[in-house]
């Protein structure tokens, strides 16, 4: 009875967290647009969050460590992004908005990566896995991005801020109830770097991460954007967000079996290839309809890469790389592609749609 109320409790972490996420991301720029934001201000606001986090994960690891209490940490990094965030219901300056998109993303970078650490032990604990505690926050993001549509197309846009944190103060209350177990989060991120030289497999691979993740987090930004230029209503991006969620889940279910088959080179290659084919086809700027009846091309693109590089990972690296270039991959391929696609992609949104 205890093991099943922890692993309820960790699950219901992740189901407010990413519901908290999937409230504001697929709106945010429709908000700053709304706050008469625009030009390179508005592509400034969408990629420095990226590159904040970038800097600031490794520094909560170390602070994790010292402080030797991880879900307090959570907990207060929960509570100072929900402090945050509600500030943007009054803010009308760019400037005021930068900052505080920046104070948003020191704190709300440090939650997810501790708190993975934590659930990779609760499910040890309770004798599950971290697969089926994660599964709850790929819910709750689809669940949320509907309706918060709903609810911003019904009332004000503001309110997406109100939800977030909602969510994070109660994700907050349930955090202290997960196991406080001690976790290592140390990890210097330029001394794997130095080491990473001498793979220069490794280094293009993580180079070709930049070149695949950031149109998809950029995807992710504007797809919002997209849908108002094209005269759609929130609740298609609502609908959007929810059906390209639910897609990552059978293709998730079945990755294992496909990577096994044909191999996780063959995989990659077909989702980065489907991936060129699906922003092509975006560039051609279609109605919204069909982009929300091809919804399982998300599923086949974004769960397949991010499943078979994680696997390619650990078969070309090293042994006692493999933490390493994982953790490199995920803020340096990952993390600089957001913010160079965020910052590019809409430089050329922008001059497409005269905003």
């Amino acid at each position: 009875m205890e093991r099943n109320r922890i692993l309820l409790n960790t699950s219901l972490v992740y189901s407010f967290i990413f519901f908290a996420f999937g409230t504001l991301y697929p709106l945010l720029s429709l908000f700053f647009v709304y706050k008469g934001i625009s030009g390179r201000q508005l592509g400034l606001l969408l990629s420095v969050g990226p590159f904040i986090a970038i800097i600031f994960q490794p520094l909560w690891g170390f602070y994790c460590d010292l402080k030797k209490k991880p879900n307090g940490v959570i907990i207060f990094a929960l509570v100072m992004a929900a402090g945050f965030s509600l500030l943007f219901t009054v803010s009308h300056s760019y400037w005021v908005m930068l900052i505080l998109i920046i104070l948003l993303t020191i704190f709300q970078c440090a939650v997810m990566p501790i708190l993975d650490k934590l659930s990779l032990n609760v499910a040890e604990l309770v004798g599950s896995t971290y697969g089926r505690i994660r599964l709850w926050g790929s819910t709750g993001y689809a669940v949320a991005a509907m309706i918060a549509s709903v609810i911003v197309g019904l009332t004000s846009i503001t309110l997406i801020f109100y939800i977030y944190s909602l969510m994070f103060l109660m994700s907050s209350l349930l955090v202290r109830n997960i196991p406080n177990t001690e976790i290592k989060m140390k990890n210097n991120i330029f001394k794997g770097l130095k080491k990473l030289i001498s793979e220069p497999q490794l280094i293009l691979f993580i180079f070709s991460a930049i070149l695949i993740y950031g149109p998809i987090s950029s995807n992710s930004y504007f797809l919002g954007l997209l849908f108002e230029d094209l005269k759609s209503s929130t609740f298609s991006i609502g609908l959007a967000f929810l059906l390209f969620s639910l897609s990552e889940i059978p293709v998730m279910f079945y990755s294992g079996k496909l990577l096994n088959y044909f191999g996780s080179e063959k995989v990659l290659i077909f989702a980065a290839l489907l991936s060129a084919v699906r922003w092509f086809w975006y560039g051609l700027l279609p109605s919204p309809t069909m982009i929300i009846s091809l919804f399982l091309l998300h599923g086949l693109t974004v769960g397949l890469y991010i499943t078979a590089a994680i696997k390619l990972l650990r078969k070309i690296s090293s042994e006692h790389l493999q933490t390493t270039s994982i953790s490199i991959f995920t803020s340096v391929g990952m993390g600089f592609g957001s913010v160079i696609c965020n910052f590019l992609g809409w430089d050329n949104y922008r001059k497409v749609f005269n905003r």
